[in-house]
């Protein structure tokens, strides 16, 4: 998609008003920005029923054929009609997997996709779903990691499969890559980089979601489950195609299939904290913003409870909050030279471990210092005070140096007064290599702050900032407001950033897990 940010209709402000880019329901429609492909794709996007009753009546066409082919009496006849019967049904149902893996219908919060329960073993409460004004809290009681595991794969038993079936279909029918049991010696060797707990936690899933599964569903599998978490690791390798000491490169056919990805913009609010507002960009595979939900777990061997802004059948975190006020956002980005052998820690269980193990800005900073991930991207840490983006390898190579070397290869920006943080996909080092137009979206937000620095109320700015063209596009799953004190999410299948945030209360997230929640709606 050609993209000019000069061409993006801008309404002046005026003293004390915003100065609002048009959202995306607004911005497909103009034929000198938004090309036909794009209109069409929002189009399809926005109108479900209609796909729907197009659907329906396919089928009842090719049925209809069918059926006239029994009343058919010359055989070739019958034969020939059943045949073309038995194509249009099968033609529909393949063309709407694959259109709503392309381009997924829009989904309303208000319509729920979870069905609220609680899952108790031998007396002992392991986790509870429920709705919190629309949105779905799975909150994990047990501190036991095999246990959490099972409560997740068990109350999420319906969700992950469909969500699993979907993904499979778009990565492994369409796009052709390896299953996980194609891949055991690279997962083998990823699995040697992860704490012992997260397997057990992931053996549980797979137990849990396999003790509820039907006959028809098929069983899932540790490796399956290993396989998802590393989705956001995907930018610049694919695990199908790597070899245990071989070089890893980035996927440039997904670098061009791609047009944005995650963005977050930081801004201190009127006491002086730190606000940002992150949208996350990824492909829904049809199905992923109906199914998105809140995760609340516990470290035990921290205290820390955690909010993780998730997908079923992940464990590792993207973006979440924890009780001591410290949030976490990841962008991924380019990798200039490759990975020479896998020495790190998956990015999203990288994440969780900061999320879970540090209580402010300069423990995450100390534990990044400390710990390596298994590749780059930008890592966005806040707590009360401080906000940052962690560029992981973008200073240099690794080397097989970093534990030693204090620089470590890692870029940090901070959030600074009058100098708001922007992260998107370009890297920020000297080279500025950009990745899904980050800097044109760079340069978007930019011009958006600066005719809105006047206005008093940041989260206002924050909030309009997130539906302006690029920042919200067809690929934008969650939007989320984070702060020490605040989430507020909403969450669709594409262009989440016109959608209306939903705000949840931290304290009775992170109260004390004693089962004696509700699993009814909560308003």
């Amino acid at each position: 998609m050609s993209i000019n940010p000069a061409s993006a209709p801008v309404v002046s402000n005026t003293e004390g008003q915003l100065s609002i880019y048009p959202s995306a329901n607004t911005w497909t429609k103009w034929r000198n920005i938004s090309p036909l492909s794009l209109r069409a794709h929002y189009w399809l996007y926005d109108h479900p029923k209609a796909r729907k009753v197009a659907e329906v009546a396919s089928y009842i066409i090719g049925a209809g054929i069918i059926v006239a082919a029994c009343f058919t009496p010359a055989i070739p006849a019958v034969i020939g009609l059943a045949s073309v019967g038995v194509l249009v049904i099968g033609i529909t149902y393949l063309a709407s997997k694959i259109l709503n893996c392309i381009v997924p219908k829009s989904h309303d919060m208000n319509i729920h996709a979870f069905h609220p329960e609680k899952l108790e073993r031998n007396g002992k409460l392991l986790g509870e779903l429920y709705y919190d004004n629309h949105v779905p809290i799975l909150k994990i009681h047990s501190e036991d990691a095999y246990d959490a595991g099972y409560a997740q794969g068990y109350l999420l038993k319906e969700a992950l499969s469909d969500l699993h079936s979907n993904v499979e279909f778009c990565l492994f029918t369409l796009a052709r890559e390896k299953r996980a049991s194609k891949i055991r010696n690279i997962l083998d060797a990823i699995k040697g980089k992860i704490p012992e707990k997260f397997i057990l936690e992931l053996q549980g899933l797979a137990d849990g979601y396999n003790a509820r599964k039907s006959y028809f569903d098929r069983a899932i599998t540790l490796e399956d489950l290993l396989y998802l978490q590393l989705m956001p690791d995907k930018t610049y390798f694919k695990p199908g195609k790597l070899k245990v000491g071989a070089p890893v490169v980035e996927s440039q056919a997904l670098v061009q299939l791609q047009t944005a990805a995650c963005t977050v913009i930081g801004l201190h609010d009127k006491d002086g904290a730190p606000l940002l507002a992150r949208t996350m960009d990824w492909p829904s595979f049809g199905k992923a913003g109906t199914l998105s939900l809140i995760v609340s777990r516990i470290n035990p061997a921290t205290g820390i409870r955690t909010a993780e802004v998730t997908v079923p059948g992940l464990i590792g975190t993207l973006t979440g909050v924890n009780s001591s006020g410290l949030t976490i956002s990841m962008n991924v980005t380019k990798y200039e030279n490759g990975i020479t052998s896998i020495e790190g820690i998956p990015a999203a269980l990288y994440n969780r471990m900061v999320l879970e193990e540090c209580e402010s800005f300069a423990q995450a900073e100390t534990f990044i210092n400390t710990h390596q991930p298994l590749g780059p991207y930008h890592l966005t840490v806040s707590d009360q005070a401080k906000a940052g983006t962690f560029s992981m390898y973008q200073q240099k190579d690794w080397n097989g140096n970093w534990c030693e070397d204090r620089s470590n290869g890692h870029l940090l920006r901070l959030l600074e007064t009058e100098k708001p943080l922007v992260t998107t996909n370009c890297s920020y080092n000297s080279n500025q290599t950009d990745m899904f137009n980050g800097k044109v979206r760079e340069k978007l937000i930019q011009q958006y702050l600066q005719e809105n620095s006047h206005i008093q109320k940041p989260k206002d700015v924050l909030e309009y900032s997130q539906s302006i063209p690029w920042v919200n596009n067809h690929l934008t799953t969650h939007r989320v407001l984070l702060g020490s004190k605040t989430l507020e999410v909403a969450f669709d299948n594409a262009w989440a950033g016109d959608r209306a945030l939903h705000s949840l209360d931290l304290s009775e997230i992170f109260s004390e897990f004693q089962g004696n929640k509700t699993t009814a709606e909560k308003s």
